[in-house]
């Protein structure tokens, strides 16, 4: 086949895909983005030099759950050039996509080149159905969530280079030169390393290969052969999960099957996924935008018979197991497709503890699923070009149409993910009884909106919907004590972060914030007695030494604050407000010149921070350094216009931290009166 088809078939996949991924491009961040990439500090790669890149190295983790490091080197490569800007994560999203299609394109070419494929149509007609296949895969809108939800790369790289490794596969075994076929052999192992090093479920590749080996290059009308084909897939099954479980779970065998905090048993997901499954082939296959969301409202099987759907899906996906099955031989693409489809669910759609419905799951499993669609298409086409021009049009029309649905539905559902606001108001309009969806909207729209009552209203509602684990209610509870803490109504807060720590006693960051808004309510012996709790159990949290060395400032126990101060230092803290906190506690108990150090290093890491200097001027004025003081008040209103400093200078007066981090200054008469003589002088 001439290299120009090739070049053909890459263009317009790379084409339909970036027409309508185009406006993914300038889509937020959602959920698991913010933890896996902006607030985790050890992907922020900002220096390129080697030093920089082997101190990263260093701290990749290499294997337990979630280690994933080719995935999250990548959001590193890519934090390096764009930061917290989504438009490149989302551009290297798209590429990924483009070349996971190709590939695809290539593997699905490559299989007519083996000993047991049985395809009547012409090489012009299988190059059509490779690519129809390939680009119906590509453009279907299920795989949005892969792919415009930046963090699931980790699920569309390692479908990338899975697909490579079977293609690299087939064509080590079909090629008749020894070197080429090696050369194919070693990058086939290194593309399934890198697919392992994308995430977790690429360890069905093994069995995957094996489908080929068997159903491809065996004669499975022999016995032997088929006996051998049970024997090896079982095995390296059982092996394949074994050294799964030592990898990615450390050898925890529990925690496979970790349900601490669902809502749901093992067996009631296993009886559930069944379910699932078939509502993702329904999704695949009728891929409308109205069906497709970030969240769904699916009931857990608790028996066969509850609900009545399970005992029937549960028969229909052993029912199409079977076809695949049945049609090994005398079907050996139909077969494999089925059978690729079902074996890339076993990880995320068995009894593994993880949520029940992910629409992304559906990246890898789908690939070839469209080949016989494909296949049945153009047989069609043949089958009416000379009998009928009419039904032949028809159906050429009929793909148009498909295609164009296809990509149209994948743009329209990219809207969603535009902004946190409009995929939750999505999901609530199409899972109206999950709690998330709801609680989520309040959380990611409205509380950083500022619109803290219209937030509460949504967690209120939140609270009497379904939950996803157990975790969710003391979620729910906390965030709505922060949308009351923001308010200034403490008493409220602490109620309801009291009420989170129901579930999450050990929760340090709940506990903490507990601490911080008693300290807030001025109820200093009860933040007292949790704080001592934290820091026993806690011992090296900056943060929450930080906070007893406040307390204890604030009780006016100078020495015992500075100890906790001293201890924060010891651990090399990056908590700047330490510093602040420090300079605070000398200055309060009269050493002037030791507070002055303090202040001074932190305005050096922070020199417009206006607390600081508000600190050096009643620190100079106490000591009798006016000249130095009146400097200072010169540099704060430098950084500010003076009505908004007199402001802030009174707002302060009510103020027991600034920030949740630091002391407040006590800002005394002396003053006021030096910045009411600056704003006099400067009127004149």
């Amino acid at each position: 086949m001439s290299s120009i088809k090739h070049v053909t078939a890459f263009v317009i996949i790379s084409a339909s895909i970036f027409l309508i991924y185009f406006n993914s491009l300038e889509a937020s961040w959602h959920l698991d983005d913010y933890q896996n990439i902006i607030q985790d500090a050890r992907i922020h790669l900002t220096d390129a030099d080697l030093a920089s890149i082997i101190e990263y190295l260093k701290s990749v983790q290499l294997i337990g759950r979630d280690a994933r490091p080719l995935s999250r080197f990548s959001f590193a490569v890519n934090w390096y050039f764009s930061r917290n800007d989504p438009f490149g994560y989302h551009l290297v999203n798209i590429v990924i996509h483009i070349f996971s299609s190709f590939f695809l394109y290539g593997t699905i070419l490559s299989i007519r080149r083996t000993p047991n494929f049985q395809f009547v149509s012409s090489a012009r007609n299988y190059y059509k159905i490779s690519l129809l296949a390939a680009l119906l895969w590509a453009i279907n809108p299920i795989q949005t969530q892969a792919i415009t939800y930046i963090v699931q790369r980790m699920a569309a790289l390692a479908a990338m280079f899975y697909i490579l490794a079977m293609y690299l596969y087939i064509m080590a075994r079909t090629s008749d030169n020894s070197a080429k076929r090696n050369l194919f052999f070693f990058s086939c192992i290194l593309s399934a390393v890198c697919a392992f090093a994308s995430k977790e479920n690429a360890a069905t590749l093994p069995i995957a290969l094996l489908l080929v080996e068997f159903l491809f290059f065996q004669d499975l009308s022999r016995k032997k052969i088929r006996t051998i084909f049970w024997g090896v897939t079982i095995t390296a099954g059982l092996a394949m999960a074994g050294l799964g479980v030592v990898i990615f779970f450390k050898g925890d065998f529990q925690g496979l099957l970790n349900y601490n905090f669902r809502y749901f048993s093992p067996l009631e997901r296993l009886l559930t996924e069944p379910r699932v499954v078939l509502y993702y082939l329904s999704q695949i296959f009728y891929p409308v935008p109205t069906r497709l969301s970030i969240e769904h409202d699916i009931a857990v099987s608790t028996s066969l018979f509850s609900p009545w759907t399970t005992l029937p899906a549960i028969i229909l996906i052993c029912s199409l197991i079977g076809i695949g099955l049945y049609n090994i031989k005398r079907r050996p693409m139909l077969s494999f497709a089925v059978l690729f489809f079902f074996l890339n669910h076993v990880i995320e759609s068995s009894v593994i503890g993880l949520e029940l419905v992910f629409e992304h799951r559906n990246y890898l499993p789908s690939f070839f699923l469209f080949v016989p669609v494909a296949a049945g298409i153009m047989g069609m086409l043949d089958h009416y070009r000379e009998k009928n021009k009419l039904i032949h049009h028809a159906i050429i029309t009929f793909v148009v149409l498909i295609i164009a649905g296809f990509g149209a539905g994948t743009y329209i559902r990219n809207l969603a993910w535009q902004s946190e606001k409009s995929l939750w108001e999505d999901a609530v309009a199409k899972a109206p009884s999950s709690g998330r969806a709801w609680h989520n909207l309040a959380l990611s729209h409205y509380t950083p909106a500022g619109r803290s009552e219209e937030a509460i209203l949504l967690y209120r509602k939140a609270l009497t919907l379904e939950k996803n684990n157990i975790h969710q209610q003391s979620l729910i509870y906390s965030n709505m004590a922060a949308s009351f803490y923001y308010q200034g109504d403490y008493k409220q807060a602490a109620q309801y972060w009291t009420k989170a720590l129901i579930n999450r006693r050990t929760n340090p960051k709940v506990k903490y914030l507990l601490c911080l808004t008693l300290i807030r309510m001025g109820d200093y012996e009860t933040a007292s007695k949790n704080l001592e709790q934290l820091v026993s159990k806690y011992p090296q949290k900056a943060e929450v030494l930080n906070l007893s060395g406040i307390l204890a400032v604030l009780q006016g126990n100078h020495s015992k604050g500075l100890a906790y101060f001293k201890r924060c230092f010891r651990l090399k803290s990056r908590l700047p407000a330490v510093l602040v906190n420090a300079g605070a506690a000398h200055s309060l108990r009269g050493d002037y010149q030791k507070a002055e150090r303090f202040f001074k290093t932190y305005l050096a890491r922070k020199p417009n921070d206006r607390s600081a200097l508000l600190w050096l001027l009643q620190n100079s004025l106490k000591n009798g350094e006016v000249q130095q003081a009146d400097i200072y008040a010169n540099r704060l209103l430098h950084k500010s216009a003076v009505n908004d400093l007199i402001q802030w200078i009174g707002d302060l007066s009510g103020q027991v931290l600034i920030n949740d981090t630091m002391i407040a200054p006590e800002v005394d008469p002396q003053i006021r009166g030096l910045i009411a003589a600056k704003q006099e002088a400067s009127a004149r």
